[in-house]
């Protein structure tokens, strides 16, 4: 595997962690991915990439605390290609569950 290439996620996922283990009371973290081409970010939960293919899958995870009985109403997968990732922010918010950042640098290819 090309460590370089899945640096990125697993720097997110440390930070993801340690932002988690601090928050105040009341928020979480977010991890929001922006795409090129995209005008509103992904709101991340975990994050596949391939050892033999340049792409990612981001799947996305918001759940509004206001209803807990609905659950996950926004369940999105986004499969994307690597370059088109441009930046990817981690902030505390209020309100607003989401499904807890992974990182899966070593999810299976076809022939697995």
């Amino acid at each position: 595997m090309d460590d370089e290439r899945h640096f990125l996620w697993g720097k997110v996922g440390q930070t993801y962690a340690e932002l988690k283990g601090h928050a105040p009371p009341g928020y979480e973290p977010v991890v929001e991915v922006f795409l090129q081409g995209r005008h509103a970010p992904v709101v991340s939960g975990p994050v596949e990439t391939r050892r033999d293919k340049p792409w990612v899958m981001i799947h996305s995870l918001t759940i509004g605390k206001d209803d807990p009985d609905n659950t996950y109403p926004s369940d999105a997968y986004v499969f994307v290609h690597e370059s088109q990732v441009l930046r990817v922010e981690i902030h505390y918010q209020a309100g607003l569950s989401v499904g807890d950042f992974a990182y899966n640098p070593n999810a299976p290819t076809d022939d697995e």
